[in-house]
């Protein structure tokens, strides 16, 4: 076997909620697939064997339902678009964003120092609740400076961010889907509590959905749900404009929960355990879990590790 592939240690469910597929039973069904796209990548220019193992090529497999053709287009854009950026080279974000900057930072690596200094982290939290299952983000709108982003970012550092929030995501699902032997997705619970309709910021929410499409294409199975919860009577006002910016694939993927369901615990299992939900959401813990930075900003090396 010349390409790497996730370790062969198969880690039992977390608990009973936890049903996440087991890698090796998804490489091996698509296996012909996975064939067919590595043959059409590997005399690529772009293409880097450590880079674009089974499992890197089993994600685009999955987005686009087993189609080899479709899965082989998009890896090979991908290929190209992390040359531009040079997204092969940028290491783990974690680290250096809590160390100081250095002269010839990446460009993504700027950019977020800036965002970092103007809003922190207010209203987005990226965190791991259990070190063996995905990231869960918790998004407050009300608590965003919608405006202050609009004022001090151009469209394409917004477009840096994304991509750096995305790359960022991506090395500690893919950390976790090899640690485990599961595929790893990512739970986004949008917090709609005290949002008001003249907060909207449609300039801000356009710029989103376009890079959604940007993380549909290039980072396929990152994302698993988002839970858009609290949500005011007019949000779906909202979102009939929104939905139609949004790539399909987003779409089936997000789910409005009611005020009832909200506080329900079984609605959020196959994601976090209970002890690390926090309590507005049915679970047990009185503050948030460790963000990614908590759990991988020590270690420059450890996304090597599996």
């Amino acid at each position: 076997q010349t390409h790497r592939t996730p370790l062969s240690i198969m880690s039992a469910p977390e608990d009973e909620h936890d049903d996440r597929p087991l890698v090796s039973d998804l490489l091996e069904k698509y296996s012909d697939q996975i064939k067919h796209v590595r043959e059409v990548i590997e005399t690529d220019r772009f293409y880097v064997a450590d880079k674009y193992d089974n499992l890197w090529i089993l994600r685009f497999v999955l987005s686009h339902k087993g189609s080899k053709t479709k899965a082989a287009k998009v890896a090979l854009k991908t290929m190209e678009f992390r040359n531009q950026y040079k997204l092969n080279e940028i290491g783990n974000l974690n680290y250096t964003l809590m160390n100081e900057p250095k002269e010839d930072e990446h460009e993504i690596i700027k950019v977020c120092r800036r965002y970092y200094e103007c809003f922190g982290e207010v209203g987005i939290i990226a965190t791991l609740p259990d070190s063996n299952r995905g990231i869960v983000k918790f998004t407050e709108p009300a608590e965003l400076d919608t405006k202050g982003v609009i004022a001090e970012f151009t469209e394409e550092d917004f477009i840096l961010l994304s991509i750096a929030t995305s790359e960022n995501f991506q090395q500690t699902l893919d950390f976790v889907t090899r640690k485990t032997g599961r595929l790893t997705k990512l739970l986004n619970i949008m917090d709609n509590s005290g949002m008001k309709l003249k907060d909207v910021n449609m300039a801000l929410l356009k710029r989103d959905s376009r890079c959604s499409k940007i993380t549909e294409d290039f980072y396929p199975q990152l994302l698993g749900s988002v839970f858009v919860v609290h949500a005011p009577s007019w949000v779906s006002m909202i979102w009939k404009v929104t939905k139609p910016l949004l790539p399909r694939r987003t779409v089936e993927k997000i789910d409005f929960i009611s005020s009832k369901e909200s506080g329900n615990f079984e609605r959020f299992s196959r994601y976090i355990s209970k002890s690390n939900l926090p309590k507005r959401f049915g679970g047990e813990n009185e503050t948030h879990p460790p963000t990614l930075k908590d759990v991988f900003g020590e270690d420059p090396h450890i996304f090597e590790s599996v």
